[in-house]
């Protein structure tokens, strides 16, 4: 695939000939949308009364949620099935290969992980920071989550790294703090991360990519002050958290 693209043999397809006059929904656009999100929860809700697998069962609600918002943005629009699969094509092909770029940096993180890199992070933060110092030790956690996120472009790719090495060693353990709590907190200051870097593509690229924007790196620049001010409380939150609890 990578060598595919690299040859520039992956190109958009001609535009459809085939071109519908929508009538323009406004705020009725939303309900689609949402009807995947709602769909799949009720899915997974329904699993776990009739105790099945939750997880199977939200894979199986997106799967229908999908399929009902498809249903949904038929009946508002007007639009007929070609124009769906026309449309569908058309920001396919816009968003070109940085479709599969998720799922390239969820296996990267697994691969960091097996390869002990958390472990190094640790060893460096443990050589500059003193064991028992807390608030330094929460800036390390989140600055380290951000930056391996802005590496990476994902979140949850960086979790895994930076919970085995530093988060779970450093700050639950030594401090007792609920893991819950500190693991939740971690996973959302590496997404001020997300906001900051072209990795992102599927947040930070495409978007400009859609709407047709004269610099690709816009949406990024808009969201830096978000960042810092999102990535400040994350700090603050789980020092005070850890600190009083």
């Amino acid at each position: 695939m990578v060598a595919l693209d690299g040859l520039g043999r992956v190109k958009p397809t001609p535009a459809a000939e085939h071109v519908e006059e929508v009538e323009e929904l406004g705020n009725r656009v939303f309900p689609p949308v949402l009807a995947i999100p709602a769909v799949t929860l009720l899915f997974a809700l329904g699993a776990r009364a009739l105790g099945g697998d939750v997880n199977r069962g939200a894979l199986v609600g997106l799967g229908y949620g999908g399929v009902a918002g498809m249903l949904l943005a038929l009946r508002l629009s007007g639009s007929s099935w070609r124009g769906l699969f026309d449309e569908g094509r058309r920001i396919n092909d816009s968003m070109g290969a940085v479709n599969i770029l998720p799922q390239l940096l969820a296996s990267l993180g697994v691969i960091f992980t097996a390869a002990g890199v958390g472990q190094i992070i640790a060893h460096g933060i443990q050589s500059l920071v003193a064991g028992d110092a807390l608030f330094l030790l929460v800036v390390a956690n989140c600055l380290g989550m951000s930056l391996f996120t802005l590496v990476m472009g994902n979140s949850f790719a960086a979790f895994p790294v930076i919970a085995s090495g530093v988060l779970v060693p450093l700050l639950i353990k030594p401090f007792e703090a609920d893991p819950a709590m500190a693991a939740i907190l971690t996973l959302t200051a590496g997404s001020t991360g997300t906001l900051l870097t072209p990795m992102a593509a599927n947040f930070n690229l495409v978007p400009t990519a859609l709407l047709g924007m004269k610099s690709p790196y816009g949406v990024i620049r808009f969201q830096i002050p978000f960042a810092l001010l999102m990535w400040v409380g994350h700090v603050a939150l789980l020092y005070s958290f850890i600190r009083f609890s």
